[in-house]
């Protein structure tokens, strides 16, 4: 998903209802009141066992850890950290963890806050639910749109998930075909990455487009697909998603705004105690962040924080953006934006990102994807933000949009923040990651790519030599890289244990292993999910691992992970508990 047009789902519609969603939070808020139970203990816990702090990287056990309010008071050996409990006077309880062991707080660095709200628990909208595995064959797709007709003609109908790659026989939905099914209600069927959608006729007319060439506003763009005669063929792509997804009805964000604190609590319980999230502001530009902050004002949840979408900030005019908020981070209540996403290519499995190599069954249109800017255009958007002072995170899937990428951020030099490149998938070498290294810039990767998307890499989007090398997990440990590993949700789910799982075996969801010379110890897959994380974060100073004086993040796990066979975290190791800042996320 990182595709900003996925999230401009609809801009221009939630700008005429801000009040409506004021109310609607104020509603929420009032329904969850906060009590005593939300703030943490004036009085001291010590938690006796197995501690895994993840100091410098590494596991770095100790037996004991005292928590006081907020803040990590004292870890060590059990004498240790009594004594300087002891030194304080403050009344203490000592909790033994048994076979249980303590870990830093995960830290997933690549969601989507608001647009996991909209497109999860789907059986209370009208959004048809299209994901692999719920929809294998495209004949099942169109029977699922048929039967879900609504009865008002002029009435949009909204699917999520579709995705040609993992279907049988790799197909998508044309025009033709879904005008077979509605003629005058608008089809609008959004990808499961994000950067692509697939229309009607009656859609295309709601937008104002014409689908035959030669009339008039017809679309030029490379970005709305064409057929053999140069017509519409009913597939959108990047910014053409956005344009389209601008038009559907307001009435979704109800559902999405009473999902967000769900959703939450979903990722707390799968260990996170901060997400960041990679586009803020595109449903309706900076009012995002007063939305996301008036959700979480009261009771704790994850901490927040994320990076403004490039096209609210090129639509406001950089020196406009710079001359308001100054340097980062920008703080409204809970949230925390310190940076700017940038969406240098497209989806892999969708045959849009900047790859260097043809695709193993190439779009006639960019047979190698497409780079969505011009080396210059980046530079004149990157160069004033990261002077600055703001992180630059920069969406880059294929090996073309890596390479540029790091010769932007090569001119730009370091920054306050480390600078980030996001996904880093396909026909990335070894040479890339090393100068990512050098550069000090971070690396990302969607590891779902490997157990969700694996087998049709091999099979149908790149080749199987070319499949073995996505994600070179095991290329940023030898080189040093500040690598993380993230759910790029809703793209995939959030669930670091399973990140952990999948970047030590390599195995795909069929059982097969992609690229078993990529593989990583499961200390060096924690590091990704605790310490490099927050080191891209720029929170390495509170959050990532579990020493004196950092904020009280942690999560209990039923078992001591080293004691767990590779690759069975995932059923053999649960989160039991989930702490941040000292107040357990129930």
């Amino acid at each position: 998903m990182c595709n900003d047009g996925l999230h401009h789902v609809t801009g221009q519609a939630l700008q005429d209802v801000k009040e409506e969603i004021s109310t609607l939070i104020a509603q929420i808020i009032a329904s969850e009141p906060e009590n005593e139970s939300h703030k943490p203990s004036k009085n001291v816990t010590i938690y006796k066992g197995t501690i895994l702090t993840m100091a410098n990287g590494q596991y770095t056990p100790q037996e004991a850890m005292a928590i006081h309010n907020d803040t990590i008071l004292a870890v060590g050996t059990f004498s240790d950290v009594t004594h300087a409990v002891s030194l304080t006077d403050l009344p203490s309880a000592t909790h033994d963890l048994g076979t249980k062991c303590i870990v830093p707080g995960f830290v997933e660095p690549h969601i989507h806050l608001l647009l996991t709200a909209l497109f999860t628990n789907l059986a209370s909208t009208p959004i048809l639910d299209m994901t692999f595995p719920t929809i294998r064959t495209l004949p099942s797709a169109i029977d699922l749109l048929a039967s879900s007709i609504p009865h008002d003609p002029k009435t949009w109908i909204i699917a999520f998930g579709y995705d040609p790659s993992l279907v049988t026989d790799h197909l998508e939905p044309t025009l033709s075909l879904l005008d077979s099914v509605a003629t005058t209600n608008p089809i609008f069927i959004i990808n499961q990455s994000g950067h692509l959608a697939y229309c009607n006729t009656a859609a295309f007319h709601a937008a104002g487009f014409p689908t035959q060439k030669g009339q008039p506003h017809f679309p030029e763009s490379d970005d709305y697909e064409k057929d053999e005669n140069g017509n519409l063929s009913g597939v959108v792509k990047e910014d053409a998603v956005t344009t389209m997804a601008g038009y559907l009805p307001k009435s979704l964000f109800a559902h999405m705004i009473a999902n967000v604190r769900p959703t939450l609590r979903k990722w707390a319980s799968r260990g996170c105690t901060t997400v960041f999230d990679c586009g803020v502001g595109m449903f309706a530009g900076l009012f995002d962040v007063d939305i996301i902050a008036g959700l979480i004002s009261v009771r704790t949840f994850p901490r927040f924080r994320g990076v403004l979408a490039a096209k609210v900030v090129e639509q406001m005019g950089v020196q406009k953006f710079l001359e308001k908020h100054g340097r980062p981070p920008w703080d409204v209540g809970r949230v925390s934006v310190q940076g700017v996403k940038i969406w240098l290519d497209g989806s892999t499995q969708g045959l849009t990102a900047a790859v260097k190599e043809e695709y193993l069954h190439p779009p006639r249109e960019n047979p190698r994807g497409k780079l969505n800017y011009e080396v210059e255009d980046l530079e004149e958007l990157v160069k004033p933000l990261a002077e600055k002072g703001w992180q630059v995170v920069m969406h880059a899937n294929g090996g073309r949009a890596v390479e540029q990428g790091l010769d932007v951020l090569e001119k730009v030099g370091r920054g306050t923040y480390m600078h980030r490149l996001e996904h880093v998938t396909a026909d990335v070498n070894k040479e890339l990651i090393e100068r990512a290294k050098e550069l000090n810039v971070g690396v990302s990767h969607l590891v779902a790519h490997v157990r969700k998307w694996g087998k049709t890499f091999e099979e149908w989007v790149l080749g199987e030599e070319r499949a073995k090398r996505i994600d070179p997990f095991r290329d940023d440990v030898k080189t040093g890289a500040v690598y993380s590993f993230h759910s790029d949700s809703p793209v995939s789910e959030v669930d670091p244990l399973r990140y952990v799982d999948t970047a030590v075996t390599r195995k795909t969801e069929n059982g097969s292993v992609l690229g078993e010379d990529q593989t990583i110890e499961v200390e060096d897959a924690f590091r990704g999910i605790t310490y490099n994380p927050a080191k891209q974060l720029g929170a390495l100073g509170e959050i990532g691992t579990l020493e004196k004086g950092k904020k009280a993040d942690f999560v209990i796990l039923s078992v001591d992970p080293r004691l767990v066979p590779k690759g069975e975290l995932d059923g053999g190791c649960e989160v039991v508990e989930t702490w941040v800042g000292g107040v357990q996320i129930k």
